[in-house]
């Protein structure tokens, strides 16, 4: 059992053998009824019982403790080498990725996408691209020629991303190291494990950086106030690094944040995404009042693009 420190004495004559079998220590619960008040942490490794409930300590393994029992779908991906005819189309990540999965159209329903995990069949190692085509909107590139080592795998997601009824998710497999690079099929299998949400205050929206752009809209808070769980920032150049940066703006209208809004600050700036690669910025949700709006800036133009996913709270 692990220890407990608190800022005060527990009576000896108040601590009873729960079971001595499994080496526990209770807090006598017989009239009168004895409280533990605790001012401070309580750490554990072990087991915490109470009522019958276990809870995990440490000294586990990651993850976060739980088992996601929402989930409701896992799609079994074999990647291919792709749409492109030429080997310019077949290593333009907007056009080469081919259709991996699309989501129902079924108006009212959003996606949480938990995990896409990817694995290594070939006998060498391969590069992943990929795109997200949001329903309405652009086809946004979330991976340009990730390496997936021989014989390995990898989880895609850092965070759940949010998918759009319509919404296709096109994956590729490559090998080689240049813009000549070849697709290949057979070797890549990819899992992708989601759930089906009956609620449409779910966000999930992409855009990229134009050429002569001082910045462009990533997601515009209307209405309600939203909580960000993902930004996926990805590098889809295969030449240069880019400086990526994404702010938040206050008081401003939807089209024309730039001019009519101020900027309160950044959640990165500057921050440097080497060619070929994808950095999710947020280790923990953000939270944005309503009319406030996210707005993403690149050093170099079209190199940089951007998913987010989030929820409206309402």
């Amino acid at each position: 059992m692990g220890k407990t420190r608190n800022t005060g004495d527990i009576s000896a004559e108040n601590l009873v053998t729960a079971d001595i079998s499994n080496d526990r220590i209770g807090i006598n619960s017989s009239t009168p009824a004895y409280t533990l008040d605790v001012n401070g942490d309580v750490n554990f490794s072990g087991t915490l019982y109470q009522a019958g409930v276990e809870f995990s300590g440490g000294g586990g393994g990651g993850g976060s403790g739980t088992y996601d029992t929402g989930i409701t779908t896992a799609i079994y991906v074999n990647v291919t080498s792709g749409d492109g005819t030429t080997s310019a189309e077949t290593n333009n990540v907007f056009v080469g990725p081919s259709t991996a999965f699309s989501f129902p159209s079924t108006s009212g329903k959003t996606y949480v996408i938990e995990s896409i995990h990817i694995s290594n069949k070939f006998v060498d190692e391969l590069y992943f691209s990929a795109s997200h085509a949001f329903e309405g909107g652009m086809n946004i590139p979330i991976a340009n020629r990730i390496i997936i080592p021989y014989q390995g795998a990898t989880e895609f997601l850092d965070q759940p991303i949010v998918a759009n009824p319509s919404d296709h998710l096109n994956f590729q497999a490559l090998d080689g190291t240049d813009t000549a690079a070849t697709g290949i099929n057979n070797g890549l299998d990819a899992f992708i494990t989601y759930s089906e949400k009956t609620d449409t205050d779910y966000v999930g929206v992409g855009s990229t950086v134009p050429s002569s752009s001082s910045g462009s809209e990533l997601f515009f808070a209307e209405t309600n106030p939203a909580v960000i769980q993902s930004i996926k920032l990805c590098n889809y150049s295969s030449s240069v690094d880019v400086d990526a940066s994404v702010s938040v703006w206050r008081g401003g209208t939807k089209g024309s944040v730039l001019t009519t809004g101020v900027r309160n600050g950044y959640y990165v700036y500057n921050l440097t995404i080497p060619k070929n690669s994808v950095i999710e910025i947020l280790e923990k949700p953000k939270y944005l009042v309503a009319s406030d709006c996210l707005i993403l800036e690149a050093s170099g133009d079209d190199a940089l693009s951007a998913t987010l996913s989030g929820k409206y709270i309402t």
